[in-house]
Parts: structure tokens; sequence; C-alpha cells
């Protein structure tokens, strides 16, 4: 899947995608407050190891956001695909902080989305969040994700449980 928006090419990560800035930002407290990848550290044999682990046509695909105009690596998005049941789980991270607050998420997933159901035969996408995340919530919600659930204390961040959010959008019509 190659996709292209206003400001994104989204295409395929590959190995010679993982940057020391990548790498760095997958160490940064900041970046990765909100996720599942905060429990390890990244070098780059690690996360070049992850990428192709992720690269599976019939189970998972992983994407970069990549700026159009300078071909930066700005982001990931990672898509769970279960064909079976025609849904696709889908999370993201925006991991170049100097591009946060400008969209660049929100016009990723918009797109993905779409092309999820477009090019990959979704019926529904789901995804989730730790409930203190109000940026995965704003993205999500803007994108048209709807609250399917709320996991009562599901995460531990930063010593205490927050809720897990769970959302889903589906196919129009």
């Amino acid at each position: 899947m190659q996709l292209e928006t206003g400001r994104l090419v989204i295409r395929p990560v590959q190995g010679e995608d993982v940057t020391p800035e990548y790498v760095a930002a997958l160490n940064d407290e900041d970046v990765v407050r909100y996720t599942e990848v905060r429990h390890q550290r990244w070098d780059r044999e690690k996360t070049v190891a992850y990428i192709q682990s992720a690269q599976r046509p019939d189970r998972s695909l992983l994407l970069g956001m990549f700026q159009r105009d300078t071909q930066r690596h700005i982001g990931n998005l990672l898509l769970h695909l279960q064909p079976i049941h025609r849904r696709i789980e889908l999370s993201f991270m925006l991991w170049d902080k100097r591009c946060w607050n400008a969209g660049y998420a929100t016009e990723a997933v918009q797109a993905v989305a779409d092309a999820c159901f477009r090019e990959l035969g979704a019926h529904k996408l789901t995804a989730g969040y730790y409930a203190s995340h109000q940026a995965s919530a704003r993205v999500l919600t803007k994108v048209g994700f709807m609250i399917e659930a709320v996991l009562r204390e599901h995460y531990m961040c930063e010593g205490q449980l927050v809720d897990g959010v769970r959302v889903a959008k589906w196919r129009a019509g």
C-alpha cells in the first residue's frame, strides 16, 4: 500500500528508513509515553528486526509517514489485518515532535482508514488509546471513530492506572 495526501507519502517502512533520529524517538519518554513500545530500549538492530516482523501482508503492515516535500520520516501506522472478520486494528505514532499539533496524524489516519475500506475490503476499523492521551482521542474523533468501550484501569501509565478506550469506524453504506 502506498498513498499520497496533500503533505504526506505513506508507504511500507523499510530497514533503510531506520535513522538515528527514529531510534532516539523510540527511546524518548515524551514520544512513547502512551505506547507499549515504552517498555524496552530500542537500538537500530532491534528496530530493523521489528520492521521485518511487522511486514507480513497476510497479518500486519507497518506504514511510514513521510513528508512529501522533504521525504523525512515522521511517524508510523501499524495495521493488524483480520480478513476473516473484515476488521483491521489501526495504531499510529507521530514520533517527530517537530510535527506535533500540525494535523499530520489526522491526515495520515484519514488516508489509511479510507484505503483500508477501499483497497483492503475492511468492514470495520478498530483502535485504542490510553484515556489520558488526548491527542490520540482528538485524531480518532476527527477521522470519525466512535467509542465502543472503556476498559477501566486497563493500563499502568506513569505510576497510575488509567482507562483504555476502544474506538471503531465502520464502512459507510
